[in-house]
C-alpha cells in the first residue's frame, strides 16, 4: 500500500493526461481503502469542483463514468453530467463478430433500454458529443427520434447515429427513417446551429432533410451519410454560404441516389463510394483530398471533371471492389485516365484474385506525375475457383518523383509480386518501400494459424524483392 499522497494525492494534469484504465484503477484503489478505514478523512479527489470531476470521468467510457457512482455519495451523480455520452456496445459487437449472426431482439431491447435510462438520468445543460452504435431497425424508430429531438435540444456538437454497424458495404431494407419533427422547429434552432458532426449510418433520410441539416448549421464541419436506401435521397446538393464551415463529405452506399452538387469553398474533402452517379464540382477551390470507390474501369468516368474541375487536387483515394481479369484486358483497350498534375499522395483500396492484375493501374500512375507517396492496401478474398495465368511483362513508366510506395495486406501472390516489381523498377527516386502482410481491415480475433502462414509467406517474398533488386535498407519490414 503506498502512502496517502500517492493515493489521494491526483494532481489534475494526471487525470487528463492519462489513460483511462489508470484512472479506473486509481478510482478502485479510492474503493479499496475506503472500505478498510471507515473513518478516514475524505478523499481529495472527491473535493475537486464539480467541472474537474465531471473532465474526469468525460474520459472513461459511459459504462465505467457510470460505476463511479459506488465510491462514494459524492459521486453518485457525477457522471449525470458528463457531457460526451457514446454508446459503444463493444462486448456484444464482439460476440457478433465472433460468431457471425445478427444481435438479437433481446440484445437491441437491453441496448436501448441503456440509452433510454441514461438520457432519462443526464443532467447537464449541454451535450458534446451523442454516438449510438447499434443494430436497431423500424421497431425503435420512436426511441431514436425521442433521442436525436433530446439531444439537439441539448445543443449537440457531435451527433452519430450508425444503426447497422455489422451491414459493411452493404444494404437493408429495414433502415430507420430519420425525419423528427422537432428538427425543423424554429424553437430548435438557436441549438441547432451548434452541431459541428453529423454522421448517419444505415439510417434513411431525405435529400431535403440533408440539405435543411447544412443550412441550419453553419458550424458544421463534417457530414456523412452511408447506407441510406431511402427513394427520396436522389439529388443532393452540398451548398454552404460565405458563413458555413463545411470541410468534409463523405457519402457512400445510397441506393438510390443519383447525383451530388458539390458548391461551397470551405470544402477540403470528399468522399464517394458506391453505383456511377453524377458528380458535379461547381466552386470547390479549397478541395485537395477525393476518395472514389465503385467498380473498374467504370468509375474512370468521374476523372476528367477532376482533372478540369479541381486542379489542385492533392490526395486521391481509388476504392475498387473487383479487378477485371486477363481476358477482359485482352478484350478491351488499356483505361486512360485524366492528368492529375499536383496530386502527390495516392491511395489505393483493391481487392485482387490470382488471376487478375494489378498492372491495370499502370495509366493511372502515369496519370499523376508528381506522385510522391503511394499506399497500396490489399484485401485477399478466398478463390472459389482455381485459375492459372501468365506472368505479365512489367511496363516501363518511369515514375519520376515517387519516393514512398507501400504495399499494405502483401502477400506475395503473383499480382502482388508484378506490381511490386512494376515499382521498384520505374520508381527511380524510391528512398523506402514498406511491406506489411496484415490488410487494413483485419480482425485480430480471427484465423490466426492463416496470419501466422501468411505472415511467412509475406516475409519469404519480401526477402526475394530484396534479394534480386539490391534494396538493402531501403525495404522495410511492418507487422512481421
Amino acid at each position: 500500500m503506498g502512502s496517502e499522497k500517492e493515493i489521494f494525492g491526483w494532481e489534475i494534469s494526471f487525470c487528463l493526461e492519462n489513460p483511462r484504465k489508470e484512472i479506473m484503477e486509481r478510482c478502485s484503489t479510492i474503493l479499496a481503502k475506503k472500505k478498510r478505514e471507515i473513518n478516514v478523512e475524505e478523499d481529495k479527489i472527491s473535493k475537486l469542483p464539480d467541472e474537474v470531476l465531471v473532465s474526469i470521468l468525460s474520459l472513461l467510457t459511459m459504462k465505467e463514468a457510470a460505476r463511479t457512482s459506488v465510491l462514494a455519495r459524492r459521486w453518485l451523480k457525477v457522471w449525470t453530467f458528463c457531457p460526451s455520452l457514446n454508446f459503444a456496445a463493444s462486448h456484444t459487437f464482439l460476440s457478433i463478430y465472433r460468431e457471425v449472426r445478427m444481435a438479437s431482439e433481446e440484445e437491441k431491447q437491453g441496448y436501448v433500454n441503456w440509452v433510454n435510462h441514461v438520457l432519462d438520468a443526464y443532467q447537464g445543460s449541454t451535450i458534446d458529443d451523442f454516438q449510438v452504435h447499434f443494430d436497431l431497425d423500424t421497431k425503435y424508430k420512436c426511441d431514436i427520434d425521442r433521442w436525436v429531438n433530446f439531444v439537439i435540444h441539448k445543443g449537440v456538437k457531435r451527433l452519430v447515429i450508425d444503426l447497422g454497424v455489422h451491414y459493411i458495404g452493404g444494404f437493408r431494407s429495414n433502415n430507420v427513417y430519420l425525419f423528427p419533427p422537432s428538427c425543423t422547429n424554429s424553437a430548435l434552432q438557436s441549438t441547432l446551429h451548434l452541431l459541428r458532426v453529423l454522421k448517419l449510418k444505415y439510417v434513411d433520410v431525405s435529400g431535403a432533410i440533408v440539405e435543411y441539416f447544412i443550412s441550419a448549421c453553419p458550424y458544421l464541419e463534417k457530414l456523412t451519410i452511408e447506407g441510406s436506401t431511402s427513394q427520396d435521397l436522389v439529388r443532393l446538393k452540398v451548398a454552404g454560404g460565405q458563413l458555413h464551415r463545411l470541410k468534409k463529405v463523405k457519402i457512400h452506399m445510397c441506393g438510390y441516389l443519383k447525383s451530388i452538387c458539390l458548391s461551397t469553398t470551405t470544402l477540403l474533402s470528399f468522399k464517394y463510394r458506391g453505383s456511377i452517379i453524377d458528380i458535379s464540382y461547381a466552386n470547390v477551390p479549397n478541395l485537395v483530398e477525393v476518395f472514389i470507390g465503385g467498380f473498374f474501369p467504370e468509375m474512370i468516368s468521374y476523372f476528367p471533371r477532376l482533372s478540369n474541375y479541381v486542379s489542385q487536387l492533392e490526395t486521391l483515394t481509388i476504392c475498387v471492389p473487383v479487378l477485371q481479369d486477363e481476358d477482359d484486358m485482352e478484350d478491351r483497350e488499356p483505361p486512360e485516365f485524366p492528368l492529375l498534375t499536383k496530386v502527390k499522395n495516392l491511395n489505393l483500396r483493391v481487392c485482387a484474385y490470382n488471376h487478375e492484375s494489378l498492372l491495370v493501374f499502370d495509366s493511372l500512375m502515369k496519370a499523376v506525375p508528381s506522385l510522391d507517396r503511394l499506399v497500396v492496401q490489399l484485401t485477399n478474398s478466398e478463390e472459389t475457383i482455381k485459375r492459372r495465368r501468365r506472368t505479365q511483362e512489367v511496363p516501363e513508366s518511369p515514375l519520376r518523383c515517387l519516393r514512398v510506395a507501400e504495399l499494405v495486406g502483401f502477400l506475395g501472390r503473383t499480382p502482388e509480386m508484378e506490381f511490386a516489381t512494376y515499382l521498384i523498377k520505374n520508381a527511380v527516386m524510391l528512398e523506402k518501400f514498406i511491406i506489411d502482410p496484415i490488410p487494413h481491415r483485419y480482425i485480430p480475433w480471427k484465423f490466426d494459424d492463416v496470419r501466422f502462414k501468411n505472415i511467412q509467406a509475406s516475409r519469404k517474398s519480401a526477402m526475394r524483392l530484396r534479394s534480386k533488386f539490391s534494396l538493402g535498407n531501403k525495404l522495410v519490414l511492418r507487422n512481421f
